[in-house]
């Protein structure tokens, strides 16, 4: 039956404003998001902020609601600055052929888009990337400029990521360059953009875990006057361990904490990591009866597998 192949004809034209005076959109996007289709529902849904807030998703909340999402590990965000993009003008499809008197074909109103992102810190998460090329079709992407975003949606524009890659350029005296890849999307129209978005919502240290106050210390003594702005502990009697906990401020979703010694020198002779341990799910750090004397600085790191992350620093001296 027709009525299974036609489509509406009562195309209504919005009005078009012209002459406006507000702050002119700026030509980049600056911040990107990305997440399995359905897990947000869109502008003018309602989401679980936390772990019992409830609130209408609107453009101005919508960072705050990737960032909530991204702690529950339902996102990947690249806040301002670590992306940079552009795109291309749209190709807008024509019908191949010319009927009757028609001097150019019309337009069947199906329109493919280009969305090119550089990405900063590519060539450290190539695994990422990789991976990402099989989840076309599979996820929402936002991407914001500095006033305003466009959502990319999976079951309307149907975005396919492609042409993933990185340069090395030859310069030993240049850091690695931005890695990118590409956004192709097919739909009834431009995406269109809209407004309202703080940009100081967009900043990408809100991606970042902050640390509690040190805990309860066993067989350490804290050195606040020390200088330069590191922890720094005291063991107070030698060959007894020492315990030194300290964990993220905030609550995430499978919080993984990893340390490693920085001052081990070329010859290893100072390497004492093997007599120092931190709680995986924790951050409680060991350090076991065994450690020699010395001055030993570490780094902690809490990461989640999508990428919020924070890390503080720490100096043990060992009599």
């Amino acid at each position: 039956m027709l009525v299974d192949f036609i489509e509406s004809q009562n195309r209504v034209l919005p009005g078009a404003r012209v002459g406006d005076r507000s702050p002119r959109t700026k030509g980049a996007y600056i911040a990107m998001a990305y997440f399995n289709s359905g897990a947000l529902g869109g502008i003018g849904a309602s989401y679980t902020m936390g772990a019992n807030t409830e609130v209408t998703i609107t453009e101005k909340n919508l960072p705050d609601v990737l960032v909530d999402l991204a702690f529950k590990g339902g996102a990947f965000c690249f806040f301002n600055p670590s992306i940079s993009g552009s795109k291309d003008k749209a190709n807008r499809i024509k019908l191949p052929e010319l009927m009757g008197t028609q001097a150019v074909a019309e337009e069947s109103g199906e329109v493919t888009e280009r969305f090119m992102i550089k990405v900063r810190d590519y060539y450290k998460n190539v695994e990422h990337f990789n991976a990402l090329a099989y989840k076309s079709g599979e996820m929402d992407v936002i991407l914001f400029t500095n006033n305003g975003f466009q959502w990319l949606k999976a079951r309307e524009h149907q975005p396919v990521f492609t042409d993933m890659s990185y340069a090395i350029q030859g310069d030993a005296n240049q850091p690695i360059s931005a890695g990118d890849f590409a956004i192709n999307t097919s739909s009834a129209g431009e995406i269109p953009i809209k407004f309202g978005i703080v940009l100081s919502k967009l900043a990408a240290s809100r991606l970042k875990f902050t640390w509690a106050a040190v805990g309860s210390l066993v067989n350490l003594t804290a050195q606040p006057c020390e200088s330069g702005g590191l922890s720094v502990f005291s063991r107070t009697a030698s060959a007894t361990a020492c315990t030194l906990p300290r964990a993220v401020n905030e609550t995430a979703t499978c919080i993984q904490y990893s340390i490693k010694q920085l001052n081990i020198n070329d010859a290893g002779t100072n390497d004492v990591s093997q007599y120092v341990t931190i709680g995986s799910t924790t951050g409680i750090i060991t350090l076991a009866s065994a450690l020699t004397a010395g001055i030993f600085d570490f780094i902690v790191v809490a990461e989640t597998p999508n990428g919020i992350w924070g890390s503080w620093e720490f100096r043990i001296k060992a009599s």
